[in-house]
């Protein structure tokens, strides 16, 4: 029925705006803006990208049109969306503030990933996509100065109270993510809490499903504290399955990032990287 009505209704209002033409108005009405709204819906979840669990009660508004509340698994649904490309907004009590781009069609579905506010100065990497491909991964490897070498991913989630004091939070295998990885400070020789000096290496892998990254709509934002620092989109290009985006470098002290944004077939870290099964 939906389809239905659609196609009929610009049928209706081309006779009518004929009928003002053919009785000579002056001021006839403009049924363009009319047109561009009801006729696409927004659905989704509403994520903790710490957790992975749905949050409740947030506030979903799409920017000039529209809004929902989320239920208690943080799920949400806006009919009569406006369509095309839109700015989405989504706060919480207890979350940082999100705006984000999105492009809305006949029925979109799109999970969002919000942000707890945190008393921690941690750096946070969330890594959120669409549809396809299914799972993809994040991971990150500690300088190589640390004594240990630790390469973080979904088989080894690493940990925040002891060495390297970065951690996989959650992993998503079934579309949109989000996948959240967080760096930590830590005493150094018991006289001051500090980041490991030089640089972190962050990258995402497409581990399964159709799709590329390229295609994926894969975004990386990147936080310290409560504040956003950097969003990273994926570039256009050519990457396989099995393929890396390795996205760029950062050192967690001074907070200089070094953006590569390119597509490998090898480990951004191949040079001292270990096994790796995934």
């Amino acid at each position: 029925m939906r389809n239905r009505f659609r196609h009929a209704v610009p049928v209706a209002i081309v006779g009518i705006v004929a009928l003002f033409v053919l009785a000579g108005c002056e001021e006839c009405p403009d049924f363009g803006e009319e047109q561009q709204t009801g006729e696409c819906a927004l659905t989704g979840y509403v994520l903790d990208a710490i957790s992975g669990d749905g949050v409740s009660g947030a506030e979903v508004y799409i920017v000039g049109d529209g809004s929902a509340e989320t239920d208690e698994s943080g799920w949400f649904f806006i009919a009569d969306a406006p369509c095309g490309d839109q700015t989405v907004e989504i706060t919480a009590d207890g979350y940082i503030d999100l705006e984000t781009e999105i492009s809305i069609g006949d029925t979109t579905e799109q999970d969002f990933a919000i942000v707890p506010v945190s008393e921690f100065d941690d750096w946070r990497f969330i890594l959120s996509w669409g549809q396809d491909p299914a799972d993809l991964d994040s991971h990150l490897w500690v300088p190589l100065n640390v004594e240990s070498y630790w390469h973080v991913y979904y088989a080894n989630d690493g940990y925040l109270d002891q060495e390297p004091y970065a951690q996989l939070d959650v992993d998503d295998v079934t579309s949109y993510g989000p996948e959240t990885i967080t760096i930590r400070k830590h005493n150094i020789e018991e006289r001051s809490q500090d980041f490991y000096d030089g640089e972190y290496i962050y990258a995402v892998k497409h581990y399964s499903g159709a799709s590329s990254i390229p295609e994926s709509g894969a975004t990386v934002r990147i936080y310290r504290g409560n504040v956003l620092v950097r969003t990273i989109t994926a570039p256009p290009g050519t990457a396989y399955d099995d393929w890396y985006w390795y996205v760029g470098r950062l050192n967690c002290r001074t907070g200089a990032w070094t953006l590569v944004n390119t597509y490998s077939a090898s480990s951004p870290a191949m040079l001292y990287d270990g096994p790796d099964t995934k």
